[in-house]
């Protein structure tokens, strides 16, 4: 297997479980919209797109930042790390590193 078949295996995996809980289709069909979950209003629809607007120019500024001033290996170390959410372990693993 390939590092990038098992770096996307990996990916994969950590995705679902994130998806959280199984809720039963009768539980969320009772629910009127302004009680589910995923509701917002228009108010909290748009401070949330701002905030994450400023989130994705901060990290953007990061990645910037990496760039310059870090190795290829040390950005593949953290961009594995912290965004794709694989453990030092796997990463080193992945990379064939003993740390």
């Amino acid at each position: 297997m390939s590092f990038q078949d098992e770096l996307e295996k990996r990916i994969r995996g950590r995705d679902l479980e994130r998806l959280g809980r199984a809720v039963h289709p009768r539980v969320l069909a009772r629910l009127s919209i302004l009680d589910c979950p995923w509701h917002e209003t228009p108010r909290e629809a748009e401070k949330s797109t701002i905030l994450n607007r400023r989130k994705e120019a901060q990290l953007e500024w990061v990645k910037g930042q990496m760039y310059v001033r870090l190795t290829k290996l040390e950005r593949t170390c953290i961009n594995l790390h912290y965004f794709q959410d694989l453990s030092l372990r796997d990463a080193a693993i992945l990379l064939n590193m003993n740390r």
